[in-house]
C-alpha cells in the first residue's frame, strides 16, 4: 500500500515465540522472530521505518521487546524497549505520521493505547 503526507497504519500482530528450549531442528546460533510494521520509501529501500514486536532467542530463554528503528541515505536513529509479559498475548502496533512527527503507540486490546516513542522524520 503506498502512503503519503499524513497517515496511521495499525496492525494486529498474533505471534508467539516458541517455548524455551524449543528452536527450529538444526539451528544452532541465536535467531529472531519478527512481526510488525514496515514502509519503505519508493525507489529508495534504505530508507525506512520498522515498527515491531520481536522475540530474540539468546541460548536459553527467548527475549520479547519492540523496536522502532528509522534509516535515511544521510545516517540512521532508533529506539528500542523491552515490554515483557506480552509474549504469549496478541499485541496491536500504531504508527502515525503528523507533519515531521512520527508516533508509534502499542495497545492489548485495539482501544487504550500506549505511547512507544516520538521520532522526528
Amino acid at each position: 500500500k503506498t502512503v503519503e503526507g499524513d497517515f496511521e497504519v495499525t496492525v494486529r500482530v498474533a505471534h508467539a515465540p516458541p517455548k524455551d528450549g524449543e528452536r527450529a531442528e538444526g539451528v544452532k546460533q541465536d535467531m529472531t522472530v519478527s512481526a510488525g510494521i514496515a514502509l519503505y520509501a519508493e525507489g529508495d529501500p534504505k530508507t525506512n521505518i520498522t515498527f515491531v514486536h520481536k522475540h530474540t532467542w539468546g541460548g536459553v530463554k527467548w527475549a520479547s521487546g519492540l523496536t522502532m528503528q528509522s534509516n535515511y541515505a544521510d545516517g540512521s536513529s532508533g529506539s528500542g524497549r523491552g515490554m515483557p509479559g506480552l509474549e504469549d498475548k496478541p499485541l496491536h502496533l500504531r504508527l502515525t505520521r503528523k507533519g515531521d512527527t512520527i508516533t508509534t503507540d502499542t495497545s492489548t486490546d485495539g482501544k487504550k493505547w500506549l505511547r512507544f516513542v516520538n521520532h522526528k522524520a
